[in-house]
């Protein structure tokens, strides 16, 4: 199962880079604000938060997303910056699973993504949001280390189903 939400966000969040996730009541926008080289992006001048989550299946392999896409004929960025991603793998039993993301600044549906974060659910139960964002200075991109994250599942067969979700933070071309 995939969900795929768009947030347009627009006020001044307090905590830019908090490992927290800014949540909404529902009918409301969550507020938030992306610094990247010096300038504030907010809804108002093109920051786009793509949120994605899948439902993790004990035996179902990777899962999650490669952010990147190249014209053809052109040179691609990832020679460079690489490609920003996240994804969810099982690591060694089917309790267990481990998140990888990355940012590289490079352009992906017409937008750089200069973030990205992931998390896990379980019912009630959220492990740490973890964030890789790319940083743009002097006309430049340079693509983030890689951020890791991991939730210990259950084998009850009733317990709630394990999701992995992930954010993109994109924000207009610039370099």
């Amino acid at each position: 199962m995939k969900l795929r939400r768009v947030f347009a966000l627009s006020a001044l969040m307090a905590a830019i880079m908090a490992p927290q996730a800014a949540f909404a009541e529902p009918g409301e926008q969550p507020t938030e604000t992306l610094v990247v080289g010096g300038t504030t992006y907010t809804a108002e001048n093109g920051l786009e938060i793509v949120e994605t989550s899948k439902v993790v299946s004990g035996g179902g392999g990777t899962i999650g997303e490669t952010f990147s896409e190249r014209a053809p004929g052109t040179i691609t960025p990832m020679a460079i910056w690489g490609t920003s991603y996240a994804y969810s793998v099982e690591a060694g039993s089917q309790v267990f699973y481990k998140g990888y993301a990355k940012a590289s600044g490079n352009v992906y549906e017409g937008k750089r993504i200069a973030k990205v974060c992931m998390w896990y659910t379980q019912g009630s139960r959220t492990s740490k949001q973890v964030c890789a964002a790319a940083k743009y200075s002097g006309g430049s991109w340079q693509a983030s280390p890689e951020a890791q994250t991991s939730f210990r599942d259950t084998l009850v067969s009733n317990a709630p189903k394990t999701v992995f979700h992930y954010q993109t933070y994109r924000v207009p071309i610039k370099g």
